[in-house]
């Protein structure tokens, strides 16, 4: 997954306007020293490895949180309301109820003027009759039924929060002046949240979205996630 995050920064980064970033002279005292972590390893690179390495246990926990609490299409109140305070705690601010959907949020954030605009999607959503039992390998629902994160969504919107938090310390050490947007979209799985933020102009004048989603299937050994530009 921090392969995934780090992937991710570094393609938005590299498609900005040569000249873009004017580097500062000082940089603000992170959580972590502003070192490589090694070779081939820039600052850049290092800190968003950093803030998903120190908060990966908060991010597991509300993973699982949303797991055990399965909310269908336009329902997801819990699930929304979380995921947007963390980001309000991480210092974006958020606008809710976008487009008219009491679920749908945006979270911005940005170092200073000038600069790309860069948008990572979060979604959350489950599906019904599709409740399972947190680490059984076999369908087991937890309750007969309820909704259940088939398709993952409890990692979506997580791991989306986590990348939008690692971009914003890692721009904050290396002082790049850009814009990160975080989608709170409901109702992915009816195909209607982002149609409704897209009608309404939310994805307008960005360089580039990164969106990801949980494999079918995942060999031992890869990350649960891989982020991809979305058009």
């Amino acid at each position: 997954m921090r392969a995934s995050l780090v992937a991710s920064l570094v393609l938005g980064i590299g498609l900005a306007p040569a000249g873009a970033f004017a580097r500062a002279q000082g940089k603000p005292e992170l959580l972590a020293p502003n070192t490589p972590l090694g070779s081939g390893w820039s600052v850049l690179n290092s800190q968003a490895a950093r803030s998903v390495d120190r908060l990966a246990d908060d991010w597991v926990k509300t993973s699982r949180d949303l797991f055990d609490h399965p909310e269908t299409a336009l329902r997801e109140t819990r699930s929304s309301a979380a995921l947007a305070a963390l980001a309000e705690q991480a210092g974006f601010k958020v606008e809710r109820g976008v487009s008219q959907m009491e679920t749908a949020w945006v979270a911005t954030w940005s170092s200073g003027a000038g600069g790309p605009t860069l948008g990572i999607l979060a979604e959350f959503d489950a599906l019904p009759n599709l409740s399972q039992t947190a680490g059984a390998p076999l369908q087991e629902p937890a309750a007969q039924g309820a909704p259940g994160h088939g398709c993952g969504h409890n990692l979506f919107g997580v791991a989306g929060l986590a990348a939008a938090v690692a971009m914003k310390e890692a721009l904050q050490a290396e002082r790049h002046p850009a814009t990160l947007k975080l989608y709170g979209t409901p109702a992915e799985e009816q195909g209607i949240g982002k149609i409704f933020m897209v009608r309404d102009g939310l994805f307008d004048r960005r360089v580039l979205d990164f969106c990801e989603h949980v494999p079918e299937t995942v060999p031992s050994g890869m990350p649960l996630q891989r982020f991809e530009g979305c058009e």
